[in-house]
């Protein structure tokens, strides 16, 4: 129930025992784009907030090459940081939830 939540642009958050829905906003991150297998796929490769390197290909519809970003769900941002759902699983083999620095993050 959860992914399709967040699928859908809604992401569940637990407060003082309750539960709540939170829409997801809509944001770009920094990235290096490539061309992809296809010819309708881009090669994404972004950091996250602990330097460490995640790729994935997505659609070119996801990509905005002159921003050099990627679309992603925005979950939270907190001071310098924010928790961010990526498009589609990365190649690592990660979590699609991602802290990134808020500095990548473009709106």
């Amino acid at each position: 129930m959860l992914a399709f939540l967040i699928k859908v642009g809604i992401t569940i958050i637990k407060k003082g025992g309750t539960m709540q829905l939170k829409e997801l906003k809509e944001g770009w991150l920094k990235c290096d784009i490539s061309d992809g297998m296809f010819s309708n796929e881009k090669a994404i490769k972004c950091n996250s907030a602990t330097s460490d390197i995640f790729s994935f290909f997505v659609h070119q519809s996801l990509v905005d090459e002159k921003r050099t970003a990627v679309r992603v769900s925005i979950i939270d941002c907190q001071g310098k940081y924010c928790t961010i759902y990526l498009p589609v699983e990365p190649v690592e083999g990660i979590s699609r939830t991602v802290l990134v620095s808020q500095e990548d993050i473009l709106r």
